[in-house]
């Protein structure tokens, strides 16, 4: 059995299928901790093979990064969203996912595959957030070990970081899915100018599974 997803977005049709990754008749999502770390090892033992920029790799690196959230928010039927999404009053800065309850609360997911300095900017622009949006939660994904991800939101209860809510690796994601099935219901359409972005629901988010 060959299993194809596709993600597709309104607007501007952004698709990865895994099977150029994921060359294996035993993809089966057990569970979110496996389904990453499998499918990310699989990535890096192939990736030289999938594209022919070899000098970018962080910015495709980021890419499939996001093709796994899609399907993990997917399979966990946390929908609708807002992918590369603006949010009002923030000017210059697209967000990766962003989810907006019936208070009208905006749920940001900042994707790194690492951090290194790069939290720093997603701090920044997660107070903005919390200083326009009362009430506002950010959470930070990202493919760093154990340690870093305990040094990190160490940092968050000694208010070190105090606009980023907690920090989420591979082995602690099904905590933030907790989270997020339980801040919601979400809306899919605003008719004020709070958040604009790619909506993706049930009719644009698929597997499509080859027998």
């Amino acid at each position: 059995m060959k299993i194809d997803i596709k993600i597709k977005i309104p607007e501007n049709n952004y698709e990865v299928t895994f099977n150029k990754i994921y060359k294996t008749d035993k993809l089966e999502f057990r569970d979110v901790k496996s389904f990453i770390k499998r499918f990310w090892k699989q990535y890096e033992r192939n990736k030289e093979k999938l594209f022919e920029n070899r000098s970018n790799y962080n910015n495709h690196n980021g890419k499939i990064f996001e093709l796994l959230l899609f399907q993990i928010l997917k399979h966990e039927n946390i929908i609708p969203f807002f992918y590369q999404a603006k949010l009002s009053l923030i000017n210059n800065t697209i967000f990766d996912f962003v989810y907006l309850n019936k208070k009208m609360v905006p749920i940001v997911l900042f994707l790194k595959t690492s951090l290194r300095e790069r939290y720093k900017q997603a701090e920044l622009e997660a107070r903005l957030i919390k200083n326009i949006f009362p009430g506002a939660k950010c959470y930070i994904i990202c493919l760093e070990n154990d340690d870093k991800i305990e040094k990190y939101n160490k940092m968050i209860d000694s208010n070190d970081i105090i606009g980023i809510d907690k920090f989420f690796n591979e082995n602690n994601l099904s905590d933030c899915i907790k989270i997020l099935n339980e801040s919601g219901p979400y809306i899919e359409h605003t008719s004020i100018t709070l958040l604009t972005g790619k909506t993706v629901n049930r009719d644009n988010i698929y597997i499509k599974i080859k027998m």
